[in-house]
């Protein structure tokens, strides 16, 4: 009978005995009891895996940790402005901070930030991003046009395999990306 070995100090997790054929997996767990499901501390992932004859009837689940955003916004409850339509989402003045807590020694974090068309809905240009092994980055921005904002993404590497990702929250649903905009002063 298929079971799971999950060790919850690392977020590891393997799928064991699993009968011959080619499955399709999405697996939470919820690592930090402190917040709803899928918020900063725990655990996703999306699998697709087959088992043969040749092949282990154990599989090694590659889990992502939901990274936890602390400035400009808190994503470890829903976001004020999150649910607002475009001309109304949460705005800054350049510069703006960005931090998030770090998840290990070892680990960078590539970043992006997007221009993105309201309605309809498309990321059109990219106007900032790197890799870094900091948790931090001050950026300038210019004020976003009337039928745009900001996206920003956050993802983290470990030995070249992803094993974190921003997640956000508002009311009404969740996003992979930060959204905001720029105002002149």
């Amino acid at each position: 009978m298929p079971s799971f070995d999950y060790d919850p100090a690392t977020g590891s997790l393997s799928l064991l005995n699993i009968p011959y054929g080619t499955f399709s997996a999405s697996i939470r767990v919820d690592a930090n009891k402190e917040n709803p499901p899928l918020y900063p501390g725990d655990y996703r992932a999306n699998i697709h895996f087959s088992v043969t004859a040749s092949t282990s009837s154990i599989v090694k689940v590659p889990m992502e940790r939901i990274i936890h955003l602390i400035k400009p916004q808190d994503n470890n409850v829903p976001m004020t402005g999150w649910d607002l339509p475009c001309k109304d989402k949460i705005s800054y003045t350049s510069p703006v901070l960005f931090m998030w807590e770090p998840m290990g020694k070892g680990v960078t974090y590539t970043y992006t930030i997007t221009t993105t068309r309201c309605n309809p809905f498309k990321q059109m240009e990219t106007v900032a991003g790197d890799t870094t092994s900091k948790t931090q980055v001050l950026l300038s921005l210019p004020p976003s046009k009337p039928a745009e904002y900001y996206l920003l993404k956050i993802f983290a590497y470990k030995n070249g395999q992803r094993i974190g990702s921003l997640m956000t929250h508002g009311s009404n649903g969740f996003s992979w990306d930060y959204r905001f905009r720029i105002t002149s002063r």
